[in-house]
């Protein structure tokens, strides 16, 4: 009778850092995890290209939005907080022009931003494709890029309240 260890099969399983595992077993379960594997990713990179598309016309909204209170429809507190967040709008890019010429000066900096948060965020990529596809076949993008601006300066206006004014009124 054959020795049962001579009779196993060995298999070499190799990873992405290019090292290896020997084994013995069945190779078709090493097969089955990185198909397994191969789905999760997939999955993964769907999800963050849908939620681009969404959030494109969920930001397009927020510009309709952005539009009824610069023109006075949700009243006269809104038109007037508008009017702030639109001076800290203008007042923000008047100090980043001059700083604009630096970074294209040193374009090394922006890339290397680039590549860390495309290194901390993997599926950023995917989400940015979802995002520009949807703007482009729609024609949103612009609304949607000016909605989200509005919506994240009037949420930090309405944090700044939050925080500021309990404090000054007791």
């Amino acid at each position: 009778m054959a020795d049962t260890e001579s009779e196993k099969r060995w298999y070499e399983r190799f990873f992405d850092d290019g090292s290896a595992e020997l084994y013995a077993g069945d190779p078709g379960r090493v097969h089955y995890e990185q198909l397994g594997d191969g789905v999760k990713a997939a999955g993964s990179a769907a999800n963050a290209l849908v939620n681009g598309a969404n959030s494109t016309l969920g930001n397009s909204v927020d510009a309709g939005r952005a539009v009824a209170r610069g023109v006075g429809l949700l009243g006269p507190d809104e038109f007037r907080r508008f009017g702030q967040e639109a001076d800290f709008i203008g007042t923000s890019l008047g100090r980043i022009g001059p700083a604009l010429g630096r970074i294209i000066d040193h374009p090394g900096l922006a890339a290397r931003a680039a590549g860390r948060a495309l290194a901390e965020e993997p599926l950023l990529p995917f989400y940015l494709a979802g995002r520009m596809g949807m703007g482009a076949l729609t024609g949103l993008g612009p609304a949607a890029m000016a909605g989200g601006l509005l919506r994240a300066v009037e949420d930090g206006h309405n944090l700044v309240d939050a925080i500021v004014y309990p404090g000054i009124q007791g």
